[in-house]
């Protein structure tokens, strides 16, 4: 139990200290702290639903942690591709 609370503790330590930002446009990395504060409250169910169904799927067998591994190698390619880039390309070419 006191592992966890220190875990915690530290996870909301990181969270909350301010770095300073090495921003590329003025706006990124900028949120206020109110409406960082919502959006995380917002999402801690679903993360805590997500985590647990992993759990229980890893607990499960062999067979769910290959189609996890999938399926996060499959986000990662997404996530890594620039679509808007092969879009562009594309209309360049009709023209």
């Amino acid at each position: 139990m006191k592992k966890k609370l220190l875990m915690w503790g530290i996870l909301l330590t990181l969270i909350i200290t301010p770095q300073l930002a090495q921003a590329m446009h003025i706006m990124e990395g900028f949120l206020p702290i109110k409406w960082a504060i919502i959006w995380s409250i917002l999402t801690l169910p679903f993360l805590v639903i997500g985590f647990r169904k992993v759990g229980k799927g890893l607990k499960e067998g062999q067979d769910h942690k290959m189609i996890l591994g999938l399926v996060g190698g499959f986000a990662f390619v997404l996530s890594a591709l620039r679509f808007h880039l092969l879009l562009d390309l594309a209309l360049i070419q009709r023209e």
